[in-house]
């Protein structure tokens, strides 16, 4: 079975030179969703790589070392890592490939 890629349909065409990895500069609506509860945090995806994203959450919050991703517009989930903070800027690594996601719609989480 193929891992699923990431759909950069609504990123910008031009990757940013920074690290390892061709990141894709973004404006993607984002939620952390923990363990806890469905508990979530509103974020925002700043660049995006087949490897990771910049996080910018919507207020000062300790991020989870492990978490799920919900990327509203594409309804898609990522399980990652959270590599480092500062402020209201979380790098994070992929921990596996994405999913498609359809069942958070009753918990309100895609919208």
């Amino acid at each position: 079975m193929m891992a699923q890629k990431f759909d950069y349909s609504e990123v910008h065409a031009s990757p940013a030179s920074a690290g390892r990895a061709t990141r894709f500069p973004a404006l993607k609506a984002a939620k952390i969703v923990t363990d806890e509860e469905f508990s979530t945090i509103n974020c925002t995806i700043r660049n995006i790589s087949d490897s990771g994203a910049l996080l910018k959450l919507a207020g000062l919050f300790q991020a989870p070392k492990k978490f799920d991703l919900l990327m509203v517009s594409s309804k898609q989930i990522v399980h990652v890592e959270k590599v480092w903070q500062r402020g209201v800027l979380v790098g994070v690594r992929f921990l596996e490939g994405p999913k498609e996601v359809t069942s958070l719609d009753a918990f309100g989480l895609l919208g």
